[in-house]
């Protein structure tokens, strides 16, 4: 299982003055050909260290959840607006992805290794969006004992501090290789 928004968020940037009443510019006006004399808000190297060690510290925490079948715990990350993107193309929320996962374990299907390498955080200018990506050697074993997704695959996972609280609002997971 697992996700992908950046362009969602690229797409958006237009819709900005929309949302905030600003007046669109039109082809006419001038202004609308020159870009904006704006400088990107810096997050001071502190704040970004500080954030690099809190996704980090959730991603370690969640991925054990996973790895050892602890639902609780795992699905405890997840924001409730999530969108997975998984590795057959398609799309699913927190809830489809819950019921679906949970019953599996129920069934008797369980993880048998996840073990993530090259993990790369990148911060937002604010300090409160994280994108990471990284690779994981996984073994998953169906209900009915044949093999799940097994081998390598390509994660990345989209945090959004909402309230205080870092949340996993997307993530993709595809299969290395693909």
């Amino acid at each position: 299982m697992r996700r992908s928004p950046l362009i969602a968020l690229l797409l958006a940037a237009p819709l900005a003055g929309a949302l905030t009443g600003a007046p669109a510019a039109s082809a006419a006006d001038p202004a609308a050909t020159k870009p904006a004399a704006t400088k990107p808000a810096a997050t001071k190297p502190a704040a970004t260290g500080a954030v690099v060690a809190q996704i980090t510290q959730a991603e370690a925490v969640m991925n054990k959840a996973y790895a050892t079948n602890d639902l609780k715990t795992y699905f405890g990350f997840y924001a409730d607006d999530l969108q997975d993107m998984l590795q057959d193309g398609g799309r699913t929320s927190l809830a489809s992805y819950r019921s679906d996962w949970t019953k599996m374990i129920e069934a008797g299907g369980h993880v048998d290794k996840f073990a993530y390498s090259d993990m790369k955080v990148q911060v937002s200018p604010a300090g409160d969006a994280a994108v990471v990506s990284y690779q994981a050697d996984v073994k998953v074993t169906n209900p009915d004992g044949k093999p799940g997704d097994t081998g390598l695959f390509y994660e990345t996972d989209v945090w959004f501090r909402r309230g205080g609280v870092w949340k996993l609002v997307e993530s993709e997971y595809t299969k290395a290789g693909k």
